[in-house]
């Protein structure tokens, strides 16, 4: 016998204008513990992804660090041009600012400029 829903139980599976479905409550009419439950998740799903693209970009950037180092003009080109929109998805996401991601593709494009052919 299935159970009846409590005040913070959902049905998820039933149709949205069934009867017995229940509306989803507001935020400020949660309990305080659950808020801070649920903003404390919210947070760490966040952050985590945060992560990993702060990672994938700078990986991309080591990328092109190396090829200026060994003064690759066209390997270098090639990775700032795979650098460029990872950065500029990252300012999307909020993970870098975006004059930050300005900078940094202003600096790399003036040093691979000054390689040699």
């Amino acid at each position: 016998m299935p159970r009846k829903p409590t005040t913070y139980q959902f049905d998820l599976f039933s149709k949205p204008n069934d009867a017995k479905t229940m509306q989803t409550p507001q935020w400020q009419a949660l309990p305080a513990e659950t808020r801070r439950t649920l903003t404390r998740l919210m947070v760490r799903l966040i952050l985590d992804h945060a992560g990993a693209r702060v990672q994938r970009i700078r990986t991309f950037m080591r990328k092109v660090e190396k090829a200026i180092a060994i003064g690759d003009k066209e390997q270098a080109r090639s990775a700032f041009d795979a650098a460029q929109p990872e950065l500029m998805r990252g300012v999307n996401k909020g993970v870098v600012h975006r004059n930050t991601a300005a900078r940094r593709l202003s600096r790399l494009s003036a040093r691979i400029k000054t390689l040699p052919e």
